[in-house]
């Protein structure tokens, strides 16, 4: 009989040893045939049908699980550990997904997450598909019937290059005239831009995106202002 311990509690474990050369031993703990490496330091024991090196006899899973919308992501780190090895596990969200944080043991909204390995523990990794809205922009002539006219200015569209932001995130509309034209301000969906009216009145305007948006950015043109610019 020989006194086993996980660091936490002991118990009497039976072996069946070897006396040869080679001190290989039963554990019924392990439930495998061991050999222990005494002239090691520490001492090592080898698992013979796990096939790996262990300073103990006590290993634990340490598992990651997507949840949610569980393809949005990828998680390294899980496995089985030797008793008290530091395990690091992390997630990372692919590009259309968010991710959230850490649910089981513990809460963390870290990416990565340490634990001990001194007991089976399970993780939860949390990920969230993107939402996103479109603003839409149409470059309008009002000179006499209002007309969609592209020529008209150019149009800056900060923080995406097709129009597609994710929701909460801000967007900065700039046009740029051509000469000739004169900007008359926005319209369309302007009611939830949260935005004054005088705001409305400038060639740049920044809001937070949390729908989809149809504006209309308005000139007008005046030759005069024209001749003035080429004279």
């Amino acid at each position: 009989m020989v006194k086993a311990t996980d660091g936490h509690s002991e118990i009497l474990q039976d072996f069946n040893v070897n006396v040869g050369i080679y001190p290989f031993y039963y554990s019924n703990d392990a439930g495998s045939w061991l050999y222990y490496q005494s002239g090691s330091i520490p001492a090592q024991v080898y698992f013979y049908e796990e096939e790996r090196w262990t300073n103990t006899i006590y290993s634990y899973t340490i598992n990651g699980i997507a949840t949610g919308d569980a393809e949005g992501g990828t998680i390294t780190g899980s496995g089985v550990y030797d008793l008290d090895e530091e395990v690091t596990l992390t997630a990372t969200p692919l590009t259309d997904y968010n991710f959230l944080g850490w649910t089981g043991e513990f809460t963390s909204s870290s990416n990565s997450i340490t634990v001990t390995a001194d007991n089976d523990k399970t993780f939860y990794a949390h990920f969230e598909a993107k939402i996103y809205h479109h603003v839409n922009v149409q470059i309008m002539d009002n000179t006499s019937v209002p007309t969609e006219a592209p020529n008209a200015a150019d149009l800056v569209m900060g923080g995406s290059d097709d129009g597609r932001y994710e929701i909460g995130t801000s967007s900065t509309l700039t046009v740029v005239p051509t000469p000739g034209y004169i900007f008359q301000g926005w319209t369309g969906d302007t009611a939830t831009l949260g935005l004054s009216a005088a705001e409305l009145l400038s060639p740049q305007i920044s809001f937070t995106v949390q729908q989809t948006y149809n504006l209309q950015a308005n000139f007008i043109f005046d030759l005069d202002e024209w001749q003035r610019l080429n004279p």
